[in-house]
């Protein structure tokens, strides 16, 4: 999955949701076109599940205008 601008989404992204107060809003995870998860979730398409602190953990689709990313999150930490 990519934003607008062909840069890849990653899990750890901070992104910003237009329309909503500036919050820092974080990519958690990918679901895979017609995986399992997609069916379940009823988005067979796929789409990022992101974590907003204003209205919990929410599932996009799909990657539109309304959604850009701010920054990619520091996870080299947690490389060994």
């Amino acid at each position: 999955m990519k934003y607008l601008d062909e840069q890849q989404v990653m899990v750890g992204d901070i992104v910003e949701v237009s329309g909503r107060a500036k919050t820092e809003v974080v990519v958690v995870e990918i679901i895979e076109p017609n995986s399992l998860q997609a069916i379940e979730l009823n988005s067979p398409s796929g789409g990022v599940m992101i974590d907003d602190p204003a209205t919990g953990l929410t599932l996009w689709p799909y990657m539109d205008e309304d959604i850009s990313l701010v920054r990619r999150a520091n996870l080299s930490i947690f490389d060994s």
